[in-house]
């Protein structure tokens, strides 16, 4: 098995699991004596949507590819000031 063979595999074991998890949670909330219709229709629109916003939210952080800081970059931050932080005020400031 190839890589890209071995990564559907596990991102379709992922999709299984979570449509079967979310659809339990789904007939648990609607069965839901102690909850309105209203929040029924929160709590269920809130366990399909969130996990999405997460994804949408961490998606930066998750492709972030830091580069390390050289000098000519840090002149460039700092515009030529030579601080000693990056702010600009110095230490004293």
């Amino acid at each position: 098995m190839d890589k890209s063979t071995i990564l559907t595999i596990i991102f379709t074991l992922v999709v299984v699991l979570y449509i079967y998890k979310t659809v339990n949670m789904y007939k648990t909330i609607q069965k839901s004596i102690v909850l309105s219709d209203r929040g029924k229709l929160i709590h269920s629109t809130m366990v399909w949507l969130v996990p999405f916003a997460w994804y949408a939210i961490f998606k930066g952080i998750i492709e972030h590819k830091s580069g390390t800081m050289t000098k000519s970059k840090r002149a460039k931050l700092n515009k030529g000031k030579g601080s000693f932080y990056e702010s600009g005020k110095g230490m004293h400031g």
